[in-house]
């Protein structure tokens, strides 16, 4: 139990690690990675516990590989979507993402971690893992509920406009619809990045010589 106890600090970690980012405390920007880690040991904790529920061993090897899909997934929502341009961010707000998985749900990450506890208790069936995905997943929601209401429209611009477009958790046709579009890499010419770190947007003697030309024969 105080396994399940030890994961679920780590909600609260990332609740305050969300504050801090509303309140801009930079100092406390590393509660998002110390919230991973805490939570990685009570997992280890739970899942290390005997097994007391017989399933049968197809079972058990499809819990390992949907449980392998669901936490690519969830890293992938999470780190690559979102965090790592969140947690780089010099003015310490959060960034509104749009796409990808995010044009599916405004929580995707959710999704995944549900399909992760089911898996968690298909790879290692026992009461207490059951009882473990019950208490994390409600507490992830329950997570997200908050954010949703209270942090996200006063630290993320755009965000209330994006709720109107984009299902809360469950996607619907036209959010699956968005998400597999926007899914596609996009072509450098919408590259966001400074003129000057940019490769298609940096400024050589021929680009100037051909806008030089170009303004001459405006005025002509």
């Amino acid at each position: 139990m105080i396994n399940i106890l030890i994961g679920s600090i780590a909600f609260a970690l990332i609740a305050i690690y969300d504050w801090a980012q509303m309140r801009k405390y930079t100092w406390l920007k590393p509660l998002f990675f110390i919230s991973g880690a805490v939570f990685y040991i009570g997992f280890t904790g739970v899942i290390s516990t005997p097994v007391d529920i017989n399933l049968a061993y197809w079972v058990t090897l499809g819990g390992y590989i949907c449980f392998f899909i669901f936490t690519l997934l969830l890293i992938y929502s999470i780190l690559v979507e979102i965090s790592i341009h969140s947690y780089l961010n010099r003015d310490n707000e959060h960034i509104l993402v749009e796409t990808g998985t995010y044009a599916l749900s405004r929580h995707p990450g959710v999704l995944w971690f549900f399909g992760a506890a089911v898996s968690m208790i298909a790879l290692h069936p026992s009461y207490l893992t059951v009882l473990a995905a019950i208490i994390w997943t409600t507490l992830d929601v329950l997570l997200v509920w908050i954010e949703d209401r209270y942090i996200f429209p006063k630290s993320i611009p755009g965000y209330e406009k994006y709720k109107t477009t984009v299902p809360f958790l469950l996607p619907d046709k036209k959010s699956i619809r968005h998400c597999l579009k926007t899914l596609k890499p996009k072509p450098l010419s919408t590259c966001k990045l400074s003129k000057t770190m940019c490769p298609s947007h940096r400024e050589t003697p021929e680009t100037r010589n051909r806008q030089t030309t170009s303004m001459e024969e405006n005025i002509r």
